[in-house]
């Protein structure tokens, strides 16, 4: 049964039917991460009767319900809707069907506030299934129950949720003719775990007496909880003050799948379908009194005898155009919320509340300051690594490229993935420049800076100067993880310094990637740094093992040798040549994706590969049998998937990052500067032990985490002030928007046809006007001219 929905592409409803149909109770109904409920099946007790496939609604129904069924609004006695949610219909249905000695099966909210299917057989019981329940509720074994009434010869009336419908009827056959089935309208249903987080987390349930859903006291509305305290106050909670009904509402918190129900488009599961009838009196005035209208389909002929049976309890009933109904959720498919796929990353892992207001509001734990969308696998990798590093953390994390007013404009997305490296929930637009960038302080109350010589001169010019966190206030907590000079010296001139050293001195916890960093930070910047190991190694293997499942340029399947090359030359295709050899390997190589192909002939006469993306890369690396890299990142992955491997040192992109993390490692004699050292390490050099690396590394990540966790934490509920600068660059950006409105007006005027000549001659002293008159010559200069001879003098518009 699981198996064919995944491969029809099927959402599971959770209705219950497999769990009550299984001979062997081998189902059982398990809550994923959000609460939902799933079957899981025991292997060991299942007999492969495939029974739960033939129940399964999802995997076929066999209803033959009008396509196009006749709408009723219909009214019931005012004292019957005054304790309904909207027209009074289920209470007049259920009523009916106890004048038969029947039952009647529905959602009720038990004293704890679950959710539950029950059966009840009066009038007192009925209260309990009585107004609408926007939960999910537990089917548990109900079909089960039902069934013995049946048995009894007792006729049964079934309300629920559409897919509910179409497993109660999958269950029960076509045959069975005691039972009634009637679907509500439904928007899609949250889960009861978040329910019950809801309330916990705003509620102290012991001294609530009961919550509706909706209330009438307040007026026939549907964005609204009403809670009863014990000590007698009531209050209704508006959508805008409640999580849950907001998230509810937005469709933020509903089941995968209920946005694309088939049980929920016109033709119905249920004999009947009521539900509130929004809008009624668009069609008829006269049938929205604001003490509630239910909406009614008749769908087959079951339908139509049961409504004959209670017409004449209901004060009004009438037959309205089908498109009436438009306001409600009466068609297959809705909108599926755009951060729906966020809330599901944030809860449970933040609160339920919490997880609403972020996607409400779109605030984030963290914002994460990097050129993520570089063309250059190392720093595409670093601030991925960081990203997934702090969502397995439990943060919500917003990834923030440079501004596009750098001398480097970045992309729009990351060029070098394969796929979507980052959700579209978890990036930024582009912005202008730092001034536009300010914007995000609404957004996150922590600001992380990633890697990859973000600090070093070249980088922090060439990128508009954002890793410093200049747009971010001071009220903020600002973090370097892993920030990289590259070098163990710094250079630019002494404003740069000095800019930098001001904004860097603002960083609540800062860490570096390279040792020799330590004293560059506190030496040239005054500011006290941690030495780290870079966000590649402690982002979760698993996300690496997702990106190179999903590689399309597959690694050769001979043994072969892995080249990743920055700067490719003939002292470099020596040296592969010669390690090849010796190896007995294919040579597989792959450039940056700065080289362009026409000009590496001169360089060298290696078969390159070129616009290979991330997942190849890391699936290459993975799956060679030795490695040769100039590269940091590079050296780095060798070391990640346990490979021999050398590196040959380019000091002119900066030597420090090597040794420092070599030397951490015990695994500086990989480390080489010349073909010839590099050539008779590849003959001489034993294998790595990887047991003893590993050893090392794991405790190196674990001090990493740590810090990068704490660094964190200590500012969760700090409260920073602003600084005076926040004040002073508050008012220039004021100024600043003052200046571009005034230019934008400027400029408007200029290219307006109404700016006539009459206009500028109005702004001349009244004494010369008379005579005067103001010619356009010259682009928008004017000339005064007094009866046609020139003034002397010239009126600028």
């Amino acid at each position: 049964m699981l198996e064919l929905l995944k491969t029809k592409g099927k959402y599971c409803t959770g209705c219950g039917a497999c769990y009550n149909v299984c001979p062997k109770d081998a189902i059982r109904m398990e809550p994923n991460p959000q609460g939902f409920l799933y079957p899981v099946i025991d292997e060991e007790l299942c007999i492969h009767c495939k029974k739960c496939e033939q129940v399964c609604p999802k995997l076929g129904t066999e209803v033959h319900n009008a396509p196009e069924p006749d709408c009723y609004a219909a009214r019931a006695q005012d004292e019957v809707r005054a304790i309904s949610s909207s027209g009074g219909m289920f209470t007049v249905l259920a009523r009916w069907i106890f004048s038969q000695n029947g039952v009647v099966c529905g959602a009720a909210m038990e004293d704890d506030f679950g959710v539950h299917h029950i059966c009840v057989t009066d009038e007192y019981g009925l209260e309990k299934l009585r107004k609408s329940k926007y939960v999910q509720s537990n089917t548990e074994y109900v079909y089960r129950e039902i069934s013995d009434y049946l048995r009894q010869g007792r006729k049964v009336l079934f309300t629920g949720c559409p897919c509910q419908v179409a497993g109660a009827r999958k269950y029960f056959g076509k045959d069975e003719k005691n039972i009634y089935y009637v679907d509500i309208v439904c928007h899609g249903t949250p889960s009861q775990q978040m329910w019950l987080d809801y309330l916990n987390e705003n509620f102290d349930l012991d001294n609530i007496s009961s919550i509706d859903f909706r209330n009438k006291a307040v007026g026939w509305r549907s964005d609204q909880l009403y809670v009863r305290w014990k000590n007698g106050y009531q209050k209704a909670v508006p959508r805008h003050e409640s999580a849950y009904v907001d998230g509810f509402q937005r469709k933020l918190i509903l089941r995968d799948g209920c946005e694309d129900c088939e049980f929920g488009g016109q033709q119905r599961q249920g004999d009947l379908t009521i539900g509130d009838f929004w809008q009624v009196e668009k069609n008829d005035p006269a049938l929205n009194d604001g003490k509630g209208t239910s909406l009614v389909f008749v769908n087959n002929l079951v339908g139509a005898q049961l409504l004959d049976e209670i017409r004449d309890a209901l004060q009004d009933l009438k037959k309205m155009p089908l498109a009436a109904a438009q306001h409600n959720r009466v068609h297959i498919k809705t909108k599926v919320d755009t951060q729906k796929g966020r809330f599901h990353n944030l809860y449970p892992g933040h609160t339920f509340t919490e997880a609403v207001k972020q996607c409400r509001d779109g605030k984030y734990d963290i914002g994460v300051i990097g050129n993520y969308t570089v063309g250059n696998y190392g720093a595409s990798l670093t601030h991925f690594a960081l990203y997934n590093t702090l969502n397995a953390m439990g943060y919500s994390v917003l990834m923030i490229e440079r501004p596009m007013s750098s001398k480097s404009v970045p992309d729009i997305k990351p060029r070098l993935f394969e796929n979507e490296a980052y959700p579209p929930y978890a990036t930024t637009r582009r912005f202008r420049d730092i001034a536009d960038m300010k914007i995000l302080n609404r957004k996150c109350k922590i600001f992380v800076t990633g890697s990859d010589q973000m600090f070093n001169n070249f980088l922090y010019n060439l990128y508009g100067k954002f890793m410093v966190q200049n747009f971010v206030q001071d009220n903020h907590w600002k973090v370097a993880y892993a920030a990289s000079f590259g070098h163990d010296h710094i250079w630019g001139d002494e404003t740069d310094r000095a800019e930098k050293a001001y904004f860097m001195q603002k960083f609540d916890r800062f860490a570096v990637r390279e040792n020799v960093a330590v004293n560059i930070c506190k030496n040239e910047f005054g500011v006290e740094a941690t030495w780290v190991l870079d966000p590649v190694f402690l982002c979760p293997m698993e996300r690496y093992q997702q990106l190179i499942e999903q590689c399309s340029q597959k690694p050769p399947a001979e043994p072969y040798l892995f080249a990743y090359v920055l700067d490719p030359n003939k002292e470099k295709e020596n040296i592969l040549r010669g390690i090849a050899t010796r190896e007995k390997l294919q040579i597989r190589a792959v450039l940056d994706g700065f080289i362009k192909k026409e000009n590496l002939n001169a360089r060298w006469n290696i078969e390159s590969l070129f616009g290979v993306k991330i997942e190849s890369w890391l699936a290459h690396i993975q799956k060679c049998n030795y490695f040769v890299t100039d590269s940091f990142h590079g050296m780095c992955f060798a070391i990640i998937f346990h490979k021999q491997f050398l590196v040959l040192v380019n000091k002119q992109r900066g030597e420090a990052r090597f040794t420092s993390l070599l030397s951490l490692l015990n695994l500086s004699e990989r480390l080489c500067y010349t073909e010839e050292e590099m050539l008779k390490k590849a003959e001489t050099l034993l294998p790595i032990d990887y047991d003893v690396v590993e050893t090392k590394l794991e405790s190196e990540r674990t001090r990493s985490r740590k810090w990068l966790f704490d660094a964190i934490e200590a500012g969760r509920d700090v409260k920073k002030p602003l600084s005076a600068y926040d004040v002073l660059d508050k008012r220039m950006d004021a100024l600043d928007a003052q200046i571009a409105d005034f230019e934008r007006q400027v400029q408007e005027l200029r290219s307006s046809p109404s700016y006539n000549i009459g206009r500028a001659v109005t702004w001349l002293p009244r004494k010369i006007r008379g005579g005067y008159r103001c010619v356009k010559e010259n682009g928008w200069k004017y000339t005064i001219r007094h009866f046609g001879e020139k003034v002397k003098g010239k009126f600028h518009h």
